[in-house]
């Protein structure tokens, strides 16, 4: 057995969270820290901004309020110095060449008011807070234990290994012709307890060996 300085639950915690991504910021996670103290993770304490909200932002008319703006393009005719939201068309000059035309878009035009706006006001119900979070990234140890992972999945036959959860038990799961997990072998009571639960949902189980 590989690894042996983690657990079953902290060997697929590792997986779960970093088998397609080498870096995560969340709540500082107790499992995660004993990974890093293992040193399979760096942990970094960042500060962020949090939102207690929607994570969206409302682009209002500066004139009326209104956020019913439409995004268009926009030029400067180079020889007069005029402004233009129509291709090859100055308002000054008529018809005019494309390449004496300088883009200075995208503009809003309004939909309330038709004013066009440059700089929209920004409005957001997101509610922005400081908050401390921590990002966890892989080691060169960590690399080399994901790498051999997904070694052993290559090895699998389609379809490749999915990551499911099911009815609160993780499980890495491939599915076969009939209802079959893949779980790995961790050699302790997390393994027995994860099979004892895939058993009781009616699906089979094979372990692989890392």
């Amino acid at each position: 057995m590989l690894y042996v300085d983690l657990t079953g639950e902290e060997i697929i915690n590792l997986i779960w969270n970093f088998l397609n991504k080498e870096e995560l910021i969340t709540k500082e996670n107790g499992t995660l820290e004993r990974i890093a103290r293992a040193g399979f993770l760096i942990s970094e304490r960042v500060t962020t901004f949090s939102c207690n909200g929607p994570a969206y932002v409302f682009l209002k008319c500066p004139s009326c309020g209104a956020s019913d703006l439409k995004e268009m393009e926009a030029w400067i005719h180079v020889p007069c110095g005029s402004v233009t939201y129509e291709r090859n068309v100055c308002p000054k000059c008529g018809v005019v060449r494309g390449e004496e035309l300088v883009s200075i878009g995208p503009v809003y035009k309004c939909g309330s008011c038709g004013s066009i706006v440059t700089y929209p006001t920004l409005e957001t119900p997101c509610g922005l807070n400081v908050d401390g979070f921590t990002r966890y990234r892989l080691t060169d140890e960590g690399r080399a234990f994901i790498g051999e992972i997904r070694r052993k999945l290559e090895e699998l036959p389609d379809p490749k290994m999915i990551l499911a959860d099911l009815k609160v038990v993780r499980v890495e799961a491939l599915l076969l012709d009939g209802p079959t997990a893949v779980i790995l072998e961790t050699d302790d009571e997390y393994q027995r307890k994860r099979e004892e639960k895939l058993s009781k949902l009616g699906i089979k189980i094979e372990v692989l060996k890392v």
